[in-house]
């Protein structure tokens, strides 16, 4: 995790993000979190504990920040998005942290990945970005298992309480209705396929995005052409599916290692079934 210090004087709202990967044979997706002021400084302590430039941090940029607002994230294959009318507020005496992933080397690279925001003084629609995921899965519940070909495992929440509950930054209170305008999902190597629905209470489903034939190296944030209103009581649902059988196994020294029971973890051998909702209160 690097601390970036947030350089504008005024509001701002980030309209538009890219990440310019340098290393790309190293570089993994970058989160990048956004520290509110009175928070800087936690950040900025985690970084002059450790030597060298940036700190190690897992999941979160760490200091309690679970809950902290996300800018965005980037995903090899992701393209820049640029939205004119909606955009993520930022207060002067901000920080950024970009969560960099890297593949392990025995003699890694330098690596000068860039990122790069677009700013505006003002929008139509506030946005908050907050990640969509089983909580239990990140303590090992979501096994799969070494050499099965079609593992699942899906979730399902009252989402107007989950946002509630987790990310109070998002400005939607616990049960209050909310607007959904963008939404992505993550997997690693082993994935296949992904998808994200809305069960409508007293309605019929709505599918929000599915990824019927999962590539890591081409992944992004899908803006919804429709934006979809949550309403207390509606229950959103996420699934993924992997492969993890002996035919569908990483090249090493150009043979294929063995099949092993793979769990939630941050890196390329491990996995996720992650979402990422780009949110904003109703108006």
């Amino acid at each position: 995790c690097f601390v970036i210090d947030w350089p504008e004087d005024q509001l701002k709202y980030v309209i538009g993000m890219d990440v310019v990967p340098d290393e790309r044979p190293i570089v993994h997706p970058a989160i990048a979190f956004l520290i509110p002021p009175q928070s800087v400084n936690t950040y900025k302590n985690l970084d002059d504990a450790e030597p060298g430039p940036g700190y190690t941090c897992f999941g979160s940029p760490g200091g309690g920040g679970f809950n902290q607002q996300w800018l965005g994230a980037w995903a090899p294959g992701a393209l820049p998005s640029i939205d004119e009318a909606r955009g993520i507020a930022v207060l002067p005496g901000s920080a950024v942290v970009l969560q960099m992933h890297y593949h392990p080397m025995d003699d890694p690279p330098a690596d000068q990945t860039k990122l790069r925001l677009k700013l505006a003084d003002s929008v139509d629609v506030p946005l908050y970005v907050v990640p969509f995921t089983n909580p239990d899965w990140l303590g090992g519940s979501m096994q799969i298992p070494a050499g099965e070909p079609r593992a699942v495992h899906q979730f399902e929440v009252d989402l107007t309480s989950f946002i509630g509950d987790f990310f109070p930054s998002a400005g939607v209170k616990n049960g209050d209705p909310f607007v959904i305008h963008e939404l992505s999902l993550h997997m690693h190597t082993r994935g296949t396929r992904a998808s994200i629905e809305l069960d409508r209470q007293g309605a019929a489903d709505e599918c929000g995005l599915y990824i019927p034939d999962w590539d890591f190296s081409w992944q992004g944030g899908y803006t919804l052409e429709q934006p979809m209103t949550v309403n207390p009581g509606d229950r959103l649902r996420l699934a993924c599916e992997w492969d993890n059988s002996a035919a569908n196994q990483p090249i090493v020294d150009g043979v294929p290692i063995d099949p092993v029971d793979i769990f939630w973890g941050e890196g390329t051998g491990d996995e996720m079934c992650l979402a990422l909702l780009t949110i904003s209160p109703v108006q």
